[in-house]
């Protein structure tokens, strides 16, 4: 329970300050730069580079140094040992979420590119558009709280995707005209609580059914599955537009990504079983 706390306050935390930072970028737009929005990024790359330069300076002067966790077994080096790891460990957690982080992380650009080209957005619109996505990612956060508090994190994670595919295939079906200006407000309210509610149930998940003693090596392989396939959703995309298909089909093949995850996930042990396996270090998924 309390790292499903942990977890929902994190996402609450991280959502709450993209909504801060957004909200002033769209001040210093209005305000400073008079709407023009290559000196609105030039400001904003330079705020982002002293916020997030001066945490990594935080971070590299408290993150000391620590003594391995564990060794090496006999015949086995570094290079093999964690992809050995991760397969005896919870292999289609990762392979799943290879595919619906690439769809998450991709939507924003697909999103934008969508708006901007379908529904005729301006700087400031999109602005307000994705103010109101961070805005409803808050109570997303705190709705997996509440959801995992009454299932558990990984029947939490499986209605989030199935409620991903159900948004986008009505959204993007309906977005299909600039007169749909309310309707993509409406659209950006369930995409951001959908986000919300995706973010701190992927890290539960993982921080739960990792073995003890393997944090730090596995959480590399989370960031690299979370991020080696986010180049394939845009470029499906791109090929699209170019083939001058509908940009919803583009839009809406995001679908195939979440789906597929959500297969892989299907297929991961009960989740009492994952924290009993967690707990002996020895997580083996027989039903792959």
């Amino acid at each position: 329970r309390t790292y499903q706390w942990y977890s929902c306050l994190y996402g609450i935390m991280l959502f709450s300050s993209e909504i801060v930072y957004l909200f002033l970028m769209l001040c210093v737009m209005v305000f400073i730069t008079d709407g023009d929005a290559g000196q609105t990024g030039q400001v904003g790359q330079a705020l982002d580079s002293i916020i997030t330069g001066g945490c990594w300076v935080l971070a590299w002067y408290y993150f000391t140094r620590r003594e391995p966790r564990a060794t090496l077994e006999e015949g086995r080096s570094l290079f093999n040992t964690g992809f050995f790891q991760v397969f005896e460990t919870a292999k289609c957690f990762f392979v799943g979420g290879v595919f619906s982080d690439a769809g998450l992380s991709a939507f924003s650009s697909i999103s934008v590119t969508y708006i901007n080209e379908v529904l005729d957005f301006d700087s400031a619109q999109l602005g307000v558009l994705f103010l109101l996505v961070l805005f409803f990612s808050v109570p997303g956060s705190y709705f997996a709280y509440w959801l995992t508090e009454r299932t558990n994190p990984i029947t939490a994670l499986k209605v989030q995707l199935v409620s991903w595919v159900i948004v986008n295939f009505v959204a993007f079906l309906v977005l299909t005209d600039p007169s749909k200006s309310t309707e993509a407000y409406i659209a950006g309210m369930f995409w951001g609580f959908l986000i919300g509610w995706y973010v701190p149930l992927v890290n539960l998940v993982f921080s739960m059914i990792i073995p003890s003693g393997q944090e730090s090596e596995l959480t590399g392989f989370f960031l690299y599955c979370s991020q080696i396939l986010a180049w394939l959703p845009p470029l499906i995309f791109t090929l699209l537009n170019e083939a001058d298909v509908n940009l919803k089909w583009g839009g809406i093949h995001l679908n195939i990504y979440f789906f597929i995850g959500l297969l892989l996930y299907q297929k991961m042990l009960p989740w009492e079983d994952c924290i009993r396996a967690a707990k002996t270090n020895h997580l083996r998924e027989n039903r792959t």
